[in-house]
């Protein structure tokens, strides 16, 4: 019994009470099987001084005693070093990634940034403090936030973007898809024949050729048209087509 009476006055029995306690207390560490969808693992046990558990993709190293412990994670690589005073760490190196690597002219790429520790873990950094600017290539511009947006190109072309923080910097290549000028569509409107002409660069010159024979080489086509590629890189031609014609041909060349 935890208590009883001596002489009228309730007493406590420490020593069964310390007993339960304990017994308490050891029921708190006895092993168990937990599952979450993340982990999807078994626990095996868990003792005074922390364990570690671990999945296919995430690892958690506890420390029951203190405030410490690690936490890593495998795509993208990451380790947390939860609780360690100052998580103090020495920048080795940056290492840079982008999402997608292979971009279409045109098209925008999310660049991101971590650091390489000395002791061999990766920190996340946020893009807004990362410096972006551009070495070489088909890239129109990075945002702050670590977006870049291509330009418009016929040939598929390497871009490399350069990341400096702290003293520590770093060059990463984007592959920009180049992509073709074309006739996109042919319409009539009242008697005119309009094209409308895209996938161009913006402010380049290009012309349109025609003939009525499909079958004469390309150097004894006509020019029936010269302009530029608007901002979007598109463009609309309008041409008269004599009623007499039963069929033309049309080819478009830059310039």
């Amino acid at each position: 019994m935890f208590f009883y009476k001596r002489q009228g006055k309730i007493v406590v029995n420490h020593t069964h009470l310390r007993r339960l306690l304990l017994c308490l207390l050891a029921l708190m560490f006895i092993p168990e099987s937990r599952s979450a969808a993340l982990l999807a693992n078994t626990v095996g046990s868990l003792n005074a001084g922390g364990t570690k558990i671990t999945s296919a993709r995430y690892t958690v190293d506890g420390n029951l005693c203190c405030l410490a412990g690690l936490s890593s994670a495998v795509s993208p690589y990451v380790i947390a070093r939860s609780g360690y005073a100052g998580q103090l760490y020495d920048l080795q190196s940056l290492v840079l990634s982008a999402q997608p690597t292979n971009v279409t002219a045109g098209g925008t790429s999310q660049l991101a940034c971590r650091g390489l520790l000395d002791d061999g873990t990766l920190l996340s950094l946020s893009a807004t403090n990362v410096i972006w600017s551009l070495v070489s290539g088909p890239i129109a511009s990075i945002a702050a936030s670590g977006l870049a947006t291509t330009t418009n190109i016929y040939q598929t072309t390497n871009g490399v973007v350069r990341a400096d923080y702290q003293n520590k910097s770093g060059n990463l290549s984007i592959i920009v898809t180049g992509t073709k000028p074309k006739i996109s569509r042919v319409a009539m409107v009242g008697g005119n024949l309009t094209l409308t002409v895209t996938n161009g660069n913006s402010a380049t010159q290009f012309r349109v050729w025609s003939t009525t024979n499909l079958a004469l080489q390309i150097a004894n086509w006509l020019p029936v048209a010269t302009n530029t590629f608007n901002s979007t890189g598109g463009q609309t031609i309008n041409l008269v087509i004599k009623p007499a014609e039963q069929r033309r041909f049309f080819l478009l060349s830059i310039p």
